[in-house]
């Protein structure tokens, strides 16, 4: 007499005999139900199967986008009347969807948290030390320069008219640094405007010369901006 364990390990032998099927067995019902596996049509004509697994593959292949690996890639940066033409051609629209050069640019670390500070450096003797270098290392036709005033103004707040930080925009620090740099300059040349601090001075210190009633007027004026 089997036991009911055994009786189950029997039953269930049983059952696997009945759902095997190779590709030269006939289906069989088994407790009325026909089973019919979705690779059927496959078993029972090879040369279908290994049609439509190509025509799969190959689908695949094109529908995947790689991107591009920059490692140990060569650095050499474009001069800057190469950059501005490029800055106002097809190609650099197509590419940004109108966007500044850094919204899309995502940065790789371990961790959950991003690291305060950015990368070094990207490039190291003239080759790319990073498969995912910043977003003006990436792109050898973006010049940071202070004539270069359209690129400028993508790493620069409409409102306050301030940079971006680095953690912002993810550019290492050796293109922060030139970037500050070139900044300083444009807004030396009145390229980039600029908040300008507004003063209040003591008259008496500078224009002691005048008459009282003129001095006493200016200091008039004076008071009512420094209550206001």
């Amino acid at each position: 007499v089997l036991s009911a364990t055994q009786a189950m390990r029997a039953f269930l032998k049983a059952s696997f005999k009945l759902l095997r099927t190779t590709h030269n067995a006939q289906i069989r019902p088994v407790f009325g139900i026909n089973i019919c596996p979705p690779f059927l049509h496959y078993c029972a004509k090879p040369e279908l199967a290994k049609k439509a697994t190509k025509a799969k593959r190959d689908n695949a292949v094109e529908e995947i986008t790689i991107r591009e690996n920059y490692k140990y890639k060569p650095y050499k940066q474009a001069d800057l009347a190469t950059s501005i033409e490029y800055f106002n051609s097809d190609v650099f629209r197509n590419t940004y969807k109108g966007k500044p050069v850094w919204f899309y640019y995502r940065r790789n670390y371990g961790g959950h948290f991003p690291p305060s500070v950015t990368r070094k450096s990207c490039v190291h003797l003239g080759k790319l030390v990073s498969s995912n270098p910043c977003p003006i290392c990436r792109d050898e036709y973006l010049v940071l320069h202070h004539q270069h005033i359209e690129l400028l103004k993508h790493f620069i707040n409409p409102d306050s008219f301030e940079i971006y930080p680095s953690s912002k925009t993810g550019i290492c620090r050796r293109q922060e640094k030139i970037l500050q740099q070139e900044v300083e300059k444009a807004r030396d040349l009145g390229y980039i405007q600029i908040w300008l601090p507004f003063y209040l001075y003591n008259y008496n210190d500078y224009y002691d010369y005048l008459p009282k009633d003129q001095l006493n007027e200016l200091l008039k004026i004076n008071n009512q901006f420094m209550q206001n």
